[in-house]
C-alpha cells in the first residue's frame, strides 16, 4: 500500500486520497488485545505498536469503534511539508448493510 501511495503522491501528484475502511475491523480489534493469533501477529505488529504507544489516549475514547480510527503517513506529511496540495478523505463501509459513508472526515494541511 505504501509504495502505491508514494507513487501517487510523489510521481502522479494526486490531490485527493481516499482511505476506505470498515466498521468493526477484526484485525484492529485483535491488535488491541494481548492475545497471540499466529502468523497474523506479524501483520498486526505495527497496529499493536501504535496502540501501545497511544493506549492512554485510546482508552479515553467512549467505545471501541472510535478507537479503531487510524490516519497519517510520512509520505503525506512530507508532501504537505513541501507545500503539495493533498486532501485525505475518510470513507467507512459498514459490512452489515453495505452502506458507504462518504467524507466521514477530510484532512488538509494547516
Amino acid at each position: 500500500m505504501l509504495s502505491v501511495l508514494q507513487y501517487a503522491v510523489d510521481i502522479l501528484k494526486v490531490k485527493h486520497i481516499v482511505v476506505c475502511g470498515h466498521y468493526n475491523c477484526g484485525g484492529c480489534a485483535s491488535a488491541m488485545s494481548n492475545r497471540q493469533y499466529g502468523l497474523i501477529d506479524n501483520w498486526l505488529r505495527n497496529i499493536k505498536d501504535i496502540y501501545s504507544a497511544n493506549e492512554t489516549q485510546m482508552n479515553t475514547l467512549p467505545n471501541n469503534a472510535e478507537r479503531l480510527d487510524v490516519y497519517h503517513t510520512t509520505i503525506v506529511q512530507n508532501a504537505w511539508a513541501r507545500g503539495q496540495s493533498i486532501s485525505l478523505h475518510g470513507w467507512v463501509y459498514r459490512l452489515s448493510d453495505g452502506i458507504l459513508e462518504l467524507s466521514v472526515f477530510t484532512i488538509k494541511p494547516n
